[in-house]
């Protein structure tokens, strides 16, 4: 978690916005299910998903903490 915790602090500084993380994540698990096809089935596209919210669950509440402190867009 802490470095989830610190690549969300760092994002802020690269102008990414917290709006971002749900495009990102829906791109990852699209371009996933183009390339991989049948191998890509609803268990493996499940886990992606859930990974992808545990992921935004420790970087979005971050991501606006340290925004807020630097007084940039959320």
């Amino acid at each position: 978690m802490p470095v989830l915790q610190d690549l969300a602090a760092r994002h802020v500084q690269y102008q990414t916005k917290a709006a971002h993380y749900g495009p990102v994540g829906l791109a990852i698990v699209t371009t996933f299910d183009r390339l991989l096809g049948d191998q890509f089935d609803d268990f493996i596209k499940t886990a992606w998903v859930e990974l992808w919210s545990l992921i935004c669950s420790v970087m979005v509440p971050v991501h606006v903490k340290r925004a807020q402190e630097l007084g940039v867009a959320i």
